[in-house]
């Protein structure tokens, strides 16, 4: 299992900076052409939330970004995370309890997503208890695969990305291969770089600008 971390980086009260397209644009296209070059695409998208917070217009905002890149068939391959387990314990409030008082935004994402959630001690030092919360992972994210014919996530976005990544790689040989693309694309120092930054900048930058209004 290939796990693509992409940092928290839809702060939309501050999309009029260009600085900040143009990072979430490099983040996103770090994390599709990670996906292309290490397999067939993305499995799931996992969205974290912390159960201690408030949920807040961020974000509702982060998830309509994601909703306008990816198109509403993410949500058919979207699994909400919450982290604070042990917080959730310590209030003696169960996952079940805790999401029949969540925010509207947060109800109706619950819903559209076939209430696919789970929840994390992301505290824990008992190894046993980790190896145990990845396991429930992994089967929900193997349950959802088959609920989705065992395809992975595309659209047309994701589609363009894999084929420059399915033609760049035979410019790698060797039993690493894949390895050394992906590599190159983290480093963004791949022949094409630009040409698949440019891809997401588009969107991005046309996405950003619904928030400029």
């Amino acid at each position: 299992m290939v796990v693509i971390d992409t940092p928290g980086v839809f702060d939309t009260a501050a999309v009029k900076d260009k600085d900040t397209e143009r990072k979430i644009a490099s983040e996103i296209t770090k994390c599709v052409s990670i996906a292309a070059s290490q397999g067939e695409g993305l499995d799931a998208f996992i969205l974290i939330l912390n159960a201690d917070d408030r949920f807040t217009k961020e974000h509702a905002d982060s998830v309509t970004i994601l909703k306008k890149i990816f198109g509403e068939k993410m949500m058919d391959y979207l699994i909400l995370l919450f982290t604070r387990k042990d917080q959730l314990a310590k209030d003696g409030m169960t996952l079940d309890e805790f999401l029949t008082d969540v925010p509207e935004f947060l109800g109706r994402l619950l819903a559209q997503c076939k209430y696919r959630v789970i929840t994390f001690n992301n505290k824990s030092q008992d190894e046993d208890e980790n190896i145990a919360q990845r396991f429930q992972l992994v089967e929900m994210i193997k349950a959802m695969r088959s609920q989705n014919d065992n395809s992975t996530f595309n659209n047309s976005y994701t589609e363009s990305i894999r084929a420059e990544i399915v033609a760049d790689q035979q410019n790698y040989e060797g039993e690493n291969a894949a390895d050394d693309q992906c590599v190159a694309l983290v480093e963004e120092s791949s022949s094409i770089w630009s040409k698949l930054f440019n891809i997401t900048y588009v969107l991005i930058e046309g996405i950003c600008n619904l928030f400029k209004r």
